[in-house]
């Protein structure tokens, strides 16, 4: 009989070589359980490949965190239904749950606000478009407790240019004032102390996959 740990190794080391059998290896041996090497939303590449991650580890979760507030809605995504709206979301694009191995192209005619790119594995590719989504987040906790800060508050916001109105920057020669003001947060009053982060900013998040006509 053979020996099951021989077999493993030869699967292993066939992923290493070709496309093809990394979608093998992904079939025969799961998710990926590796250490993350990354989760940033800070330039269209870098979610596409957090998005490239969430798929090779079948995270949902991360996943949903990688799609636009439009995108999301367009298939019912929420924190509750995330997994129904996922398989949707593969049922429209079969294959699409292989892009944990694609390589990562962009879309020459594509613009800096829309950019577009191509994600492709094997003989299966997807066109991706990415929108720039601001956000603001309030998190803060017991000023006993350091480990207890998950609390707060935070939105999308789906006006990009909403943000304008949050944040007001005035500067001189001598210093810089940056003013946030956050919509209410219904969470008992917090002090100075207990502040553990303020962030407004602006993310990059997918806003449409396409597949590609396959030959």
């Amino acid at each position: 009989m053979p020996d099951p740990r021989l077999a493993t190794a030869v699967l292993v080391g066939m992923s290493a070589l070709c496309p093809g059998c990394c979608q093998l290896a992904r079939y025969v041996c799961g998710p990926d359980d590796s250490a993350w090497v990354q989760v940033s939303y800070a330039t269209p590449t870098d979610t596409l490949r957090t998005l490239r991650e969430a798929f090779r580890r079948d995270d949902e979760v991360a996943i949903y965190k990688c799609l636009s507030l439009r995108f999301r809605g367009e298939f019912g995504a929420d924190a509750l239904v995330t997994k129904v709206a996922l398989d949707r979301l593969e049922e429209e694009n079969p294959g699409l749950h292989m892009v944990g191995y694609a390589e990562i192209e962009p879309v020459p005619d594509s613009t800096p606000e829309r950019p577009w790119f191509v994600m492709r594995v094997g003989d299966r590719g997807f066109r991706v478009g990415l929108v720039r989504q601001a956000f603001w987040s309030v998190d803060y906790g017991a000023e006993t407790d350091p480990d207890d800060y998950r609390l707060g508050g935070g939105s999308v916001l789906r006006d990009p240019a909403a943000l304008r109105e949050l944040v007001r920057i005035r500067s001189d020669d001598l210093s810089a004032v940056v003013t946030v003001t956050t919509p209410p947060i219904d969470t008992p009053e917090m002090t100075v102390d207990a502040l553990r982060e303020i962030r407004v900013g602006f993310q990059w998040k997918v806003d449409a996959i396409e597949p590609l006509p396959t030959d």
